[in-house]
C-alpha cells in the first residue's frame, strides 16, 4: 500500500488504491480474529477499529463489537454500537451486546425505547437512501419454464410486486444471499401481492435443470425457479438480456403496474440488511 508498484493497466489510481484498502481490511478482520483467539484483546481491537472504518460491514461490525464486550468497554460499545444500528449496519448480536451495555453501565435504564428509536433513524435512513434510486421504466415481458416444466410469464403476475433475483449455480454472492432471500420470502408468504422469481442465468448445458433443482433441493430452499433460456445465436439469455443484467447477483423489483422501479446489483454480504433493503423497496412502491 506504501509503494504501490505493481498496478494492473485495468485499474486507475484511484481503483487500484480502494482495491488495496478493501483487501487490507479482508486480511486485518482475519489477524485481528486470530489475536482474540490468542487473548490479546488490546490487539484484536487495535486491527478490528481499523477494520470497521465506515462501518460500512455488519459482520466487521459485530466482530468489533464483540471484542469491545470481551475487554469490558461497555461505554465505548454504547457509542459504537448506536452508531452502526442507527446507519443500518448492524446485526441482532449487535443489538443484544447494546442491551448488555445499558444493563452493565444503566441498569435503571430502560433499554427498548432507545433500541427502537436508533431502529426507526435506521429504517428513515434506508427509505431515503433507495428512494433516490427508484426507476420507472416498462418490464419486459416473458414466458419461460420453471422446474417443474410448467410455463411462467410475467404477465400472470399483473398487479402484483414481483421481485426477479438473476442467479446461478456457480455464483459465490449469489449463493451467499439466498439464508436473505429465503427470510424475505418467509416474510411475505402471507402477502398474496408480493411474489419472488428466481431467474437462473448465465450457465447451460444437457444437465442445466437437473444441476439447479440439485442445488434448491439440497439446500432446501423454498424458491419459485425460472430457467432463463439461451439463445445460442446471439450467445445471450433472453430475461437477462432484456434487463440488460450483465452480473449478478440482480435484483429487478417491478411494480403492480409493470414498471421496473428498482435494478439492485450485488450482495452486502449482511442477510439483515438484504432483507430490511427489500423491505424499503417494497414499501416504497406499494
Amino acid at each position: 500500500m506504501t509503494e504501490p508498484n505493481e498496478k494492473n493497466d485495468f485499474y486507475s489510481p484511484n481503483q487500484y488504491k480502494e482495491r488495496l484498502e478493501y483487501d487490507y481490511r479482508m486480511y486485518a478482520d482475519t489477524y485481528a480474529f486470530i489475536q482474540f483467539k490468542l487473548g490479546n484483546l488490546d490487539t484484536a481491537i487495535e486491527y478490528q477499529e481499523k477494520v470497521v472504518s465506515d462501518g460500512y460491514n455488519p459482520d466487521y461490525n459485530e466482530r468489533y463489537i464483540e471484542f469491545l464486550a470481551a475487554d469490558d468497554q461497555y461505554e465505548t460499545i454504547i457509542d459504537k454500537a448506536s452508531i452502526f444500528i442507527k446507519e443500518g449496519n448492524a446485526t441482532q448480536n449487535i443489538k443484544e451486546h447494546l442491551k448488555t451495555a445499558y444493563e452493565k453501565t444503566s441498569p435503571q435504564t430502560e433499554f427498548e425505547p432507545i433500541l427502537a428509536q436508533l431502529e426507526n433513524e435506521a429504517w428513515e435512513k434506508l427509505k431515503a437512501d433507495v428512494k433516490k434510486k427508484l426507476l420507472n421504466e416498462d418490464a419486459k415481458g416473458f414466458t419461460v419454464r420453471d422446474l417443474n416444466g410448467d410455463d411462467v410469464s410475467l404477465e400472470d403476475y399483473k398487479g402484483k410486486t414481483v421481485i426477479l433475483d438473476f442467479w446461478a449455480t456457480w455464483c459465490g454472492p449469489c449463493i451467499s444471499s439466498f439464508p436473505g432471500m429465503q427470510n424475505a420470502i418467509d416474510k411475505y408468504k402471507d402477502n398474496e401481492n408480493v411474489v419472488f422469481l428466481f431467474v437462473d442465468t448465465f450457465e447451460n448445458g444437457s444437465t442445466r435443470e437437473e444441476s439447479v433443482q440439485n442445488f434448491i433441493t439440497k439446500n432446501s430452499y423454498d424458491f419459485h425457479v425460472v430457467i432463463d433460456p439461451y439463445a445460442k445465436d446471439t450467445s445471450t439469455y433472453q430475461i437477462a438480456s432484456a434487463y440488460n443484467v450483465s452480473g449478478i447477483p440482480t435484483k429487478v423489483i417491478i411494480d403492480n403496474e409493470g414498471k421496473m422501479r428498482f435494478k439492485d446489483v450485488g450482495f452486502s454480504g449482511s442477510t439483515e440488511k438484504l432483507v430490511s433493503k427489500l423491505d424499503a423497496m417494497i414499501e416504497l412502491i406499494q
